[in-house]
Order: C-alpha cells, then sequence, then structure tokens
C-alpha cells in the first residue's frame, strides 16, 4: 500500500513540477486530464487502504479464532485429564516368570499323632480314647461283661536267704537285690509275664486277646491287630479301628455304631447279630464274613468286599453300596430298602453282583446281574 502511495505522489509531484515550468503552455485540457488522472490516483490510494484495512480487520479475526481454539484444546486437556478411565476386560495371563530363589528353611512343625504314637502308652488299666490338643487322652477300660482272670499264687516258701544273690533250692531267682519287676522279684521268684491284651493303644498286636463284653467306646485304635481276638458283646461305640487287621475275630453281637473301619481287615470274621449302624466300611476287606441278622442300617459299605459273605437277615436299608463288590453273597431275606447303589452310565447299579442270592431268593445272574429290583 505504501508503494501505491508514493507513486501516486511522485506523479502528483511530477505533475506540479511540469505545470509550475510551462503554466503559461498548459491549456485547459491538460489540467482537465491532470486532475482526473490525481482523481484516479487519490481513488486508488483510497481503495488500497481501505484494502489494507480489510486485510488487517482478517488477520485480527485469524489471531482471535487461534485464541479462541488455544483455549478450546486447553479445555479439553482439562477434561482428558480430569476423566476417570474405566479398567477394560483383564487380559490372558502372561508366560510364567524364572524361579525365585528358594526362601529360608521354615520352623519345624508339631510332631503328628503317628510320630509319637508308638511312644506312648496309658497307665495299667487304661486306653487311648482320643486326642486332645495335640495330646492323647487316656480312659478307663470298663468291662462289660466277661471272666475275671484268675488269682496268682503266693509265689511258694522261701526257705533260703532270699537277695544275697547265690539261687538256693527253694528259689526260681536269686539276682542280689530286693527289686520287684526286674525279672526276680523280692522273694526270688521270677517276674511274671505283663499281658499285653491291656495295652489298648494304635498299631498295638492285641490278636488272640479274650476282650469279650468291654468298653472300647470312642478309643483310637488305628492300624490295631486284633486278628483272632474275642470281641464278643464288646462296646466300639465310635471307636477309631482304621486300616485294623480284625480277621478271624469274633465280634458276634458287638456294638460298632458309628464306628470307623475304613479299609480294615474283617475277613472270615463273625459279624452275626452285630450292630454296625452308621458305621464307615469303606474299602473295607469283609470277604468270608458271617453277617447274619446283622444291623448295616445307613452304614458306608462303598468299595468293601464282600466276597463270599452270609448277610441272611442283615439290616442295609439306607446303606450306601457305591463300588461294593458281593460275589457269592447270600442276600436271602436281607433288607435293602433305600440302600443306595447307583453308579455310572457302564455300571449303572454301582455294586457288582455276581452269583449273589438276592433277598427274595433269586440269583442276580438270572436278574440281569443286580439284587436292585428284588428285594
Amino acid at each position: 500500500m505504501k508503494g501505491i502511495i508514493a507513486e501516486g505522489a511522485a506523479i502528483l509531484g511530477l505533475t506540479l513540477l511540469f505545470m509550475s515550468s510551462q503554466a503559461f503552455a498548459v491549456d485547459d485540457a491538460t489540467v482537465q486530464q491532470l486532475q482526473t488522472e490525481v482523481e484516479a490516483t487519490k481513488t486508488e490510494a483510497t481503495q488500497a487502504k481501505s484494502k489494507s484495512q480489510d486485510n488487517e480487520t482478517k488477520i485480527y479475526g485469524v489471531k482471535d479464532a487461534l485464541a479462541d481454539l488455544q483455549n478450546e484444546i486447553t479445555n479439553l486437556q482439562n477434561q482428558v485429564n480430569t476423566i476417570q478411565l474405566t479398567p477394560g476386560p483383564e487380559g490372558p495371563q502372561g508366560p510364567a516368570g524364572p524361579q525365585g530363589l528358594a526362601g529360608p528353611e521354615g520352623p519345624p512343625g508339631p510332631s503328628g499323632a503317628d510320630a509319637f504314637l508308638a511312644d506312648f502308652s496309658c497307665p495299667d488299666g487304661e486306653a487311648i480314647s482320643g486326642i486332645v490338643n495335640g495330646a492323647f487322652v487316656c480312659t478307663v477300660i470298663t468291662a462289660v461283661a466277661g471272666d475275671t482272670g484268675g488269682t496268682s499264687g503266693d509265689g511258694g516258701t522261701t526257705v533260703g536267704t532270699c537277695g544275697d544273690g547265690a539261687l538256693d533250692a527253694d528259689e526260681q531267682c536269686d539276682d542280689g537285690n530286693s527289686i520287684n519287676g526286674d525279672g526276680c522279684e523280692n522273694n526270688c521268684t521270677t517276674t511274671p509275664a505283663q499281658s499285653t491284651c491291656t495295652d489298648l493303644k494304635a498299631r498295638a498286636d492285641l490278636s488272640g486277646c479274650n476282650l469279650s463284653g468291654q468298653d472300647l467306646s470312642g478309643l483310637y485304635l488305628y492300624q490295631i491287630d486284633l486278628s483272632n481276638t474275642n470281641l464278643s458283646n464288646a462296646l466300639l461305640v465310635g471307636t477309631n479301628v482304621e486300616t485294623a487287621t480284625i480277621s478271624s475275630a469274633n465280634l458276634q453281637g458287638a456294638d460298632l455304631s458309628g464306628a470307623i473301619l475304613k479299609f480294615a481287615t474283617l475277613s472270615n470274621s463273625n459279624l452275626s447279630e452285630a450292630i454296625l449302624y452308621q458305621a464307615n466300611l469303606y474299602g473295607a476287606k469283609v470277604n468270608g464274613a458271617d453277617l447274619t441278622s446283622t444291623d448295616l442300617a445307613n452304614a458306608n459299605m462303598s468299595g468293601a468286599n464282600f466276597n463270599g459273605s452270609t448277610m441272611i437277615g442283615a439290616d442295609l436299608s439306607g446303606a450306601s453300596l457305591l463300588n461294593a463288590i458281593f460275589t457269592g453273597v447270600n442276600f436271602t431275606d436281607a433288607v435293602l430298602t433305600g440302600a443306595d447303589a447307583r453308579g455310572n452310565v457302564n455300571n449303572y447299579n454301582g455294586a457288582t453282583w455276581s452269583n449273589t442270592t438276592c433277598p427274595d431268593g433269586t440269583n442276580s445272574d438270572d436278574n440281569g446281574g443286580t439284587c436292585v429290583d428284588n428285594r
């Protein structure tokens, strides 16, 4: 714009100079032309100025627009900063990291029951009845019925000098002291052998003992050996004899209600008229046993083996027979009402019945390999 103004001023100056030098030589037409050119130059200058002002206005408008845009950007940024993003779904688990270093060894734990069971024993006439706060509890053994032991002799009459270390003719022994229980008593008789039949604890060997009519209820007799033992009419209510050996034992009329007999061996034992109501016989071996008129109501017999057993008139109502094995078993007149013998698709009744006499006298082999529908 300044260039246009300068150009117009130059033309005007030249025109005035020309007029001053040629004042008397310029006619009216020339003057009129010069005036026209001057007016045209003014018009162009005015238009240029107006255009310049318009451009300047546009520039300020662009600046204002840019300022407004910057404000909008700032506002949006502030909004983004205040947005609480919601976490997306958890992604897949990444690969396992490298094995870390082994930590320090922890303190030793408390000894389990099996760790100190062999070293624990109750006083004479008592047996383990349970574990309280990690310690065994002893209970006095009460005889319910049965014969009492014989009376001991008077040990004979001592004539020689007992305790002098010299064996006299009337002495069984003479160890030179008067201490009892060391093999030679203070009357020079041999110390009698201690009976193991009162050593009622887990893993004890009581095979062949006479425990008829004794109250062993609630005792912890895990893995005890009671083979060939007389337990007729004994009380073992709630007693734990898990994995015990009770083969060829006499348990006729014994009460084992709620007893734990898991994986115990009762092969060839006499359990006739015994009470095993709600007893746990899971996985037990009861093959060849006599269970005539035995109460097995609501007992857990799952997985137990009863091959060759006699169960005439036994009550198995409500008992669990899942996966139990009954080969050659006599169920004549037995009660199977409500017994659970369900199974999988390959063994629908859940138990194995082979050459078994069903409660109604029919043979399981003639009933599709089951006694479920022949109660």
